[in-house]
């Protein structure tokens, strides 16, 4: 089982440990010694990767992302998303939005007006 193939799954530490024959303790232990980090944390940096891009889609809503990664609550999908991006998924597709009505503008030109009549 590769959890980044796995990602839409609600893995937790103990299935993983379980599928690989493990304790989870040694594994938790073992991976953090390896990569500095849990877990948790590398699978969740995963999912709030590809939610950010799956929000991008303008059908993408919040309680479809949440669950096309693998996390089942709203509330807990919110509170990752945000503790990873620093903002909430509604702000973060608010601020999509926002950023490409400002660069569909038209361009300002820059420089001495012309005063050609």
């Amino acid at each position: 089982m590769k959890c980044r193939d796995n990602f839409n799954r609600n893995l937790t530490l103990q299935i993983i440990a379980d599928h690989i024959h493990v304790n989870s303790s040694y594994l938790s232990r073992l991976y953090r010694r390896e990569t500095g980090e849990s877990i948790v944390d590398a699978m969740n940096k995963h999912r709030i990767q590809i939610a950010k891009k799956l929000l991008k889609a303008p059908s993408g809503k919040v309680l479809e992302v949440a669950s096309a990664v693998g996390i089942d609550t709203p509330a807990y999908f919110t509170h990752v998303f945000t503790k990873y991006t620093g903002v909430s998924p509604k702000k973060y597709k608010a601020n999509l939005y926002q950023g490409e009505s400002l660069s569909r503008r038209q361009p300002v030109a820059l420089g001495p007006p012309s005063f050609n009549t």
